[in-house]
């Protein structure tokens, strides 16, 4: 299906939602909800978080149904993600002004089951979650969910060549952040060099 196909087909699927489809609730579920959770988790660095988050999304998509918008939404996936990405930064900003789990005594802090990284993962999780939140969330879009820069600008409003100039700098953070953090750590990374 190509992408303006599927805009319309996304947007038919949100409005009988909103007029109580469940069945294209479901539908719309099954196409944004592992993106949605892949999303938040990157944003905010917690499975389970990020999961409760997404189900606060899909509770504000059954809360139209309350008042139905007479204007048509065109693009279902920009409008997920805006409201995702807003809710993960109030999230992020909330906790900026929580106590520091430093400060709780050690049997108060969260226990975690994430499976065994490598060194180099444990980095590159690092440097995304110390990006910049836009750029984190463009790199996770691009990278981890398959979105192409001219979809990602469309989403945001904005012009492919800002989108990939963006990204370019991003990567650039992103990647001197590993290299250093790699060096001091005596860890050997391979970078691959395109050829001019």
């Amino acid at each position: 299906m190509d992408y303006e196909k599927s805009k319309k087909t996304e947007a038919g699927l949100l409005g009988k939602t909103i007029v109580g489809d469940d069945a294209a609730f479901h539908s719309l579920f099954s196409l944004y909800n592992k993106k949605l959770t892949i999303f938040a988790q990157k944003m905010l660095g917690e499975r389970e978080e990020a999961r409760d988050l997404v189900q606060e999304v899909w509770m504000r998509i059954i809360e139209l149904r309350r008042v139905p918008s007479s204007s048509l939404i065109e693009h279902v996936g920009a409008y997920l993600f805006r409201i995702t990405r807003n809710l993960c930064l109030d999230k992020i900003r909330s906790a900026k002004e929580h106590l520091p789990i430093d400060d709780l005594p050690e049997c108060d802090h969260p226990q975690s089951s994430k499976s065994e990284q490598t060194a180099l993962e444990e980095i590159v999780i690092a440097a995304l979650e110390n990006l910049p939140a836009e750029d984190r969330e463009l790199l996770v879009m691009h990278s981890y969910l398959g979105y192409a820069y001219e979809e990602i600008a469309e989403m945001q409003s904005k012009s492919p060549e800002a989108i990939w100039t963006r990204a370019s700098r991003a990567r650039a953070k992103l990647r001197e952040f590993v290299r250093s953090v790699a060096r001091k750590e005596g860890i050997d990374i391979v970078t691959k060099q395109k050829n001019s």
